[in-house]
């Protein structure tokens, strides 16, 4: 009864929230539990086999392929995304992902909470075989596409991230032991797909409510929330230390770097060996094109792979 209770608030508390956003115009650091994106579906595949690399959602036992197609509605994604945001940190090999809600219609401050439940981002384990390579292969992003449908620009608000694990022998592979997991920020590379091409209605309401002095590449600058916490300050009115700007931190800073070119985003699947890695797709609720315009609205995910 309570959890009941507690989500009929919050949706009340949404639909509030949309009706004064509505009124002061304000698109920057936009959470809101009705701000939902819908994923028609996700695909991954490998552009070529001329190195010999193939794919697989399947550790063991594992049939690898040239693609792989995921449905979201399945009992591993619910096929919908609420807002969140990650500074690309780590805990026990995951991404760590926060979500934001506000307190009332006239709070100006997030309240921020670690996010672990389905719904808030997608994420899926894929394996690649270089087994039987005669040198280690580079594959990237290049290719990779996010594409929104119904007319609203859902990919703007779009981010991709892969973590590198690690790799196994031959040997390990056939006895089914297990692949490392990732621990170092040095393994999380994130891509923010359409970087250069946000709405221009974005741009003059960051500049009216944050910065008046900033252009298009300042205002759209990724922020990443790096930690749970509260008086995250929407409006720019103090200084948010959970915020953190991902498009220059280095990785000894303790965050991900920011790739803006799918190319940019490279992985190494070593001669002989088996890797593991894991991909995120998720609604990156600090974009200023995060907006309600978009609530509901579809998109597809095309995740290539392409050999070097």
């Amino acid at each position: 009864m309570k959890k009941q209770l507690r989500k009929a608030m919050i949706c009340t508390v949404a639909m509030m929230l949309v009706a004064v956003l509505t009124l002061t115009g304000v698109t920057y650091a936009w959470f809101s539990e009705s701000n939902e994106a819908t994923v028609d579906g996700i695909t991954m595949d490998v552009v070529s086999k001329d190195g010999g690399v193939y794919i697989s959602k399947d550790p063991y036992p594992a049939n690898f392929d040239i693609s792989v197609a995921i449905e979201p509605e399945t009992d591993i994604f619910t096929g919908k995304h609420n807002p969140s945001s990650t500074a690309g940190t780590l805990s026990g090999g995951k991404l760590t992902f926060y979500n934001g809600t506000i307190g009332s219609p006239t709070d100006k401050t997030l309240d921020i909470e670690a996010v672990s439940e389905e719904g808030y981002y997608f994420e899926q384990d894929i394996y690649f075989d270089n087994s039987t390579g005669g040198k280690d292969i580079t594959v990237s992003l290049a290719g990779t596409e996010i594409a929104p449908e119904g007319g609203k620009r859902t990919d703007l608000a779009v981010r991709v991230a892969v973590v590198t694990h690690g790799s196994i022998s031959i040997e390990d592979f056939k006895n089914q032991n297990d692949y490392p997991v990732a621990s170092s920020i040095d393994a999380v590379q994130i891509y923010e797909p359409k970087s250069t091409e946000h709405i221009p209605a974005g741009v003059t309401e960051y500049q009216k409510n944050i910065k008046p002095e900033a252009g298009q590449s300042d205002a759209f600058k990724y922020y990443g929330l790096n930690g749970t916490g509260t008086d995250i300050n929407r409006f720019g009115e103090t200084a948010a230390t959970q915020l953190v700007d991902m498009t220059t931190l280095k990785h000894t800073d303790g965050t991900a770097v920011l790739k803006r070119s799918a190319g940019d985003v490279k992985i190494t699947v070593p001669q002989g060996q088996y890797l593991k890695t894991t991909i995120y797709v998720w609604l990156e609720g600090q974009d200023a094109d995060c907006q309600n315009n978009i609530s509901g609205k579809p998109y597809t995910a095309a995740i290539k792979f392409t050999l070097e």
